[in-house]
C-alpha cells in the first residue's frame, strides 16, 4: 500500500510517503507563507525518488485544519485534485493530531496548540491511555490566554511549534475519516472574523 500524507496548516509543511508499511520519504519544511511554492515540488521529489506516479497511490491523507486559511486551501486542493483525478481514496484528519502524533504512544494528557494571529491559537486537549486517545476538548479557536487558563485544570504536556513530532504510522492509524464525496470536503477553518 502506498500512502501520501500532507499537511500545510501551520508554518511547517509536512509531506510523508509510505510504501508497504515503511516510511520511504519524509520532508518537514519551515515556511514563510510560501507552502504553495514548495508542496508540489516536494511531492514530486517523493514520488520520483520511489519510482512511482500519483496514480500509483492507494491513499492520500490530508490535514483538514484547523490552521492557516491559505495553508489549508493549498494542501486540501492538491489532495482533492489528486484523489478525484486518479480515483484515490482520500482521508482527512485534524491537523492538530498530525502535529502531535509523535507523542501519542505515551500515556498522558496533551495540550496541543498552533498559532493563529493576534494572540489567538488553534488548540485541542487529549488524553492518551493504553494507546487509546480520548478527546478532552475538541479542536478550537481561542485566545492564547483563555487556553492557558483552561489547561490549568490539567496535568498536561504542552505541544507547540517548538516541539511538534510527526509519527506517520500514528497518523495513518488516526485517519479513519474516509471522504465519500471529495467535492464536499472542506477545511476546518474554525477562525472567526476578528
Amino acid at each position: 500500500m502506498k500512502i501520501l500524507i500532507i499537511d500545510t496548516s501551520t508554518k511547517f509543511l509536512y509531506v510523508s510517503l509510505t510504501i508497504d508499511n515503511l516510511e520511504v520519504f519524509k520532508h518537514i519544511l519551515e515556511g514563510k507563507n510560501n507552502h504553495s511554492e514548495h508542496l508540489i515540488p516536494i511531492i514530486t521529489k517523493a514520488l520520483q525518488e520511489n519510482n512511482i506516479g500519483v496514480g500509483d497511490l492507494d491513499k492520500i491523507i490530508v490535514g483538514k485544519g484547523p490552521g492557516s486559511y491559505t495553508g489549508l486551501r493549498i494542501s486540501m486542493t492538491v489532495a482533492k485534485m489528486f484523489a478525484w483525478s486518479k480515483k484515490i481514496d482520500l482521508y482527512a484528519i485534524s491537523s492538530l493530531d498530525i502535529i502531535a502524533s509523535g507523542y501519542f504512544k505515551k500515556n498522558g494528557i496533551y495540550a496541543i496548540k498552533s498559532f493563529a494571529k493576534y494572540n489567538y491559537i488553534y488548540d485541542k486537549i487529549v488524553e492518551v491511555k493504553e494507546g487509546n486517545i480520548n478527546i478532552l476538548t475538541n479542536d478550537e479557536f481561542s485566545l492564547e490566554s483563555d487556553f492557558d487558563e483552561r489547561i490549568k485544570g490539567f496535568d498536561c504536556f504542552i505541544i507547540n511549534e517548538n516541539n511538534y513530532i510527526y509519527d506517520v504510522f500514528k497518523i495513518i492509524d488516526l485517519a479513519t475519516d474516509k471522504c465519500v464525496d471529495i467535492h464536499s470536503l472542506g477545511p476546518n477553518y474554525l477562525r472567526k472574523v476578528l
